[in-house]
C-alpha cells in the first residue's frame, strides 16, 4: 500500500497542497466539491509531469481557512463516491432480478 503524502504551502493568501501519488482523478473531484463552497474564491489544480504522480492543488478563499476547505472537499468527495457506490449496487440489484 502507497502512502499519501501531502505538502503544504501557505503564501500571502492562498495555499499550495502538493499530493503525492495522485493525478487528475483526484485533482478533477477536489476541484468540483471545493469550488461550490461561496467562501471559496478560486481552486485549481495541475499535474506537472505526465509521467509523475505528483498533483498540485491551490485554493484561495474569502475567509483564510484553505485548509478546513480542503478538509470539506475530501469529505464531500468520500460522500460522492459512496452515493456512486450505492447507485451502481441499486442498479445491479434490478438487473439481476429483472433476468432471473
Amino acid at each position: 500500500m502507497n502512502k499519501k503524502k501531502i505538502i503544504i504551502k501557505n503564501l500571502n493568501n492562498y495555499t499550495i497542497f502538493t499530493f503525492y501519488n495522485e493525478d487528475h482523478t483526484l485533482g478533477n473531484i477536489l476541484k468540483y466539491t471545493i469550488n461550490s463552497n461561496p467562501f471559496v474564491e478560486y481552486v485549481g489544480y495541475n499535474v506537472p509531469y505526465p509521467s509523475e504522480n505528483i498533483m498540485h492543488l491551490k485554493i484561495c478563499s474569502f475567509n483564510g481557512e484553505q485548509t478546513n476547505h480542503l478538509m470539506m472537499g475530501l469529505k464531500n468527495s468520500s460522500e460522492i463516491g459512496t452515493l456512486f457506490d450505492n447507485l451502481f449496487c441499486v442498479r445491479n440489484e434490478v438487473r439481476n432480478n429483472l433476468f432471473k
